[in-house]
């Protein structure tokens, strides 16, 4: 169980704050975080537990909302649009040097991807440039850690879910299944 309470960031200063015997790692900045931090270093004042109790529910009863201020919030918009080869066995939801679909925080896409199976493998990319080989200068790369969450893979289609606060251009490409008939037929 998560409770988001806002960015990592970490300083001198904040350390020296909390004393030489908190960890030098990354911490949570937050309105709520002085008095956690107090409860669980034994500097607390008589109500700092009582803070970090309310803190922690009330990050509990936000559920999992986002504190992104420009966070998409719904169903995932069904994608029919890609590309699939004739056989079945490739899919793409965009051309490398076509027009990606915008991905901003908290989006959900179902890819319909036309495969004659469960996807064996699907990649993801993320650019900040919807045409991102237009331009001399654009690039591309494969999505990493939360810019892309995987909600659901079955025969039909792909779901996903930009997970972070930062809008993406979004490519997903996927191969089917083995053939079972071609795969024994080369061993």
């Amino acid at each position: 169980m998560a409770v988001s309470m806002g960015a990592y960031r970490t300083t001198k200063a904040s350390r020296a704050r909390l004393g030489a015997d908190w960890p030098s790692t990354p911490t949570l900045e937050g309105a709520c975080l002085p008095a956690v931090r107090r409860a669980l270093l034994g500097k607390s004042l008589p109500w700092a537990p009582m803070a970090a109790a309310v803190c922690v529910l009330l990050g509990l009863a936000s559920g999992c909302r986002t504190s992104c201020d420009d966070a998409v919030d719904g169903p995932a918009e069904r994608v029919t649009s890609g590309l699939t080869d004739a056989a079945g066995s490739v899919y793409e939801s965009v051309a490398w040097d076509g027009s990606y679909h915008e991905f901003p925080p908290q989006k959900r896409y179902e890819f319909v991807h036309g495969l004659r199976g469960v996807p064996r493998l699907v990649q993801t990319f993320v650019s900040f440039s919807e045409t991102p080989f237009a331009r001399e200068n654009g690039n591309i790369s494969e999505a990493a850690g939360n810019e892309v969450i995987f909600e659901g893979v079955d025969a039909t289609s792909i779901r996903v879910r930009n997970d972070t606060c930062e809008t993406f251009y979004l490519r997903v490409a996927a191969s089917a299944p083995f053939d079972e008939g071609a795969a024994g037929a080369a061993n």
